[in-house]
């Protein structure tokens, strides 16, 4: 199921239902005749691919975690996520690409921003190929951001690219690259490229919860290396899980 994009009025509509407020009881918050309840409230049900409010709950509830007022504060639907990553000859740095096509689920959107999770210093920064905003949470995590010359709208589509350069500390590297899943995504795709070719050790992992996987046991993931690369693709992933390539040397 794709990431259902609601009206205002259909979201104000899904946040009471999920609180099993009844027809009526929505129709006196919000000012309307019960018969306009009911027609969004089937509105609602097609877009979450359902016949009844019981039916679609469990994707009502994981929806609103995501996008609802209360919920993690997600703004977008990600189509694809495409990361590259080009390791230097001698393991100590990399230049890193994130490319994501993505559809606006909350607007207006007035900023965008990513996460950068490193160890090593990180430079070069650019989103959107201009040079962002930055905010150092810690001394692994910065926070990029980019207020946007025209604010983006409920069911716009747009695209995010970002790239930077990160040092490593020390000549042995343990590295690992990473998405998040933040919401049902069709399909990801991570490469990372070694120029003095495959390191020592190398593995890449599914993470969901608390418990760690193989990749190989997902089902729609496929998995291509060669001398000095490794390709990683996976399909319809789920909320709550995070793909990562790891290596050592």
């Amino acid at each position: 199921m794709q990431v259902p994009i609601l009206t205002e009025r259909q979201f104000q509509i899904l946040e009471l239902i999920a609180v099993g407020a009844t027809r009526n009881e929505i129709a006196v918050e919000l000012g309307i005749s019960p018969e306009t309840v009911k027609v969004h409230t089937k509105a609602i049900l097609d877009k979450f691919d359902a016949t009844s409010v019981r039916d679609a709950m469990g994707d009502i509830n994981t929806y609103l975690a995501a996008y609802g007022r209360d919920g993690a504060g997600y703004t977008s639907y990600f189509r694809s996520i495409c990361g590259t990553i080009n390791v230097s000859s001698d393991y100590k740095s990399s230049f890193k690409t994130w490319t994501t096509a993505e559809t606006i689920v909350r607007g207006p959107v007035t900023e965008i921003s990513s996460l950068l999770q490193e160890e090593g210093t990180i430079s070069d920064i650019l989103l959107n190929g201009v040079k962002p905003a930055l905010e150092h949470t810690d001394v692994t995590n910065t926070v990029v951001r980019l207020k946007l010359d025209k604010p983006l709208s409920t069911g716009d589509a747009f695209q995010r690219e970002l790239t930077y350069r990160a040092e490593f500390f020390g000549a042995q590297q343990i590295e690992n690259y990473s998405i998040s899943i933040m919401s049902l995504v069709k399909t990801v795709s991570l490469t990372a490229r070694f120029d003095g070719g495959l390191p020592h050790h190398w593995d890449v992992v599914l993470q969901k919860g608390f418990m760690i996987t193989d990749v190989a046991g997902h089902p729609e993931t496929k998995i291509e290396h060669g001398k000095d690369f490794i390709k990683v693709e996976l399909r319809d992933l789920s909320p709550g899980e995070t793909c990562l390539i790891r290596w050592s040397v």
